[in-house]
């Protein structure tokens, strides 16, 4: 383990998980643990943030005999983008791996498959307003049939921030929301009321997982930490350590995952 993060002051963010756990994505970066009931109940997923990655995407809509609906925003994507071909061609010739290239490719038949499946791409980020072909949550709610399930997932490089109010204003629509949050320890205070909001709209706290790409803080708070809410009904006991074997993974294969006690 890389390091011990010890959270037993905050017991809000001991997750207490139902017994439907999966992963979903990629095997380390971009994959995440939520509940397999709230993906089923959901009629679509709403996702920020993907770049040239929707291994997540595809997981979740494929596990559903593509009867879940994806839309997914984000403005740094350019599937066909000249630059970005190059750039993955050069990383494969600077490491002598086939991996970048491979990878693309995986990404352009993921995306592929999800477009078949009905799904949408839209080239614009999601912000607290509409501005610079920017959007809001609820705009991108908006769009998708009315009184729908949605599952949300937020990826948006720290601009999670700015739509906490929206996803608690809109809290009925969702089934579950997976969420990572950047530069955490800044806004520890934050974050745990946003949980325990969440918690208090019906919205439990599933799973934890500290992204390895992030550090730890001098007061020994995680950097980036990714969050799975659902409404699943639960029993049993809170979690009391992490990561779970067989559900998490290191988001940097290289370095080792952090360790989380309660």
């Amino acid at each position: 383990m890389n390091s011990l993060v010890n959270l037993s002051k905050y017991k809000s963010l001991q997750p207490y998980p139902p017994s439907d756990l999966c992963r979903l994505g990629g095997p380390n970066d971009g994959g995440y643990v939520v509940s397999s009931s709230s993906v089923s109940q959901s009629k679509y997923l709403l996702s920020f943030g993907i770049c040239y990655d929707v291994n997540f995407e595809f997981d979740f809509v494929k596990s559903q005999g593509e009867k879940v609906v994806a839309h997914m925003y984000d403005a740094s994507t350019h599937p066909f983008s000249l630059e970005h071909i190059l750039s993955e061609l050069l990383k494969s010739v600077r490491f002598h791996s086939l991996r970048p290239i491979l990878g693309y490719l995986s990404f352009l038949r993921k995306r592929r498959f999800l477009l078949q499946a009905d799904s949408i791409f839209q080239r614009r980020n999601v912000s607290d307003f509409e501005h610079n072909g920017c959007t809001t949550l609820t705009k991108a709610l908006q769009a998708l049939e009315r009184n729908a399930q949605v599952f949300l997932k937020v990826d948006i490089e720290g601009d999670e921030i700015l739509i906490i109010p929206e996803i608690l204003s809109n809290i009925d629509y969702f089934s579950g929301i997976v969420i990572e949050f950047h530069r955490a320890h800044a806004l520890w205070d934050l974050l745990i009321t946003f949980v325990e909001t969440l918690s208090k709209k019906g919205m439990l706290l599933d799973h934890i997982h500290v992204n390895n790409y992030g550090g730890v803080s001098l007061t020994n708070l995680p950097s980036i930490l990714e969050l799975s809410f659902s409404r699943v009904s639960r029993r049993g006991t809170p979690r009391a350590s992490l990561p779970v074997s067989g559900l998490d993974a290191p988001n940097s294969p290289v370095r080792s995952d952090y360790e989380v006690i309660f």
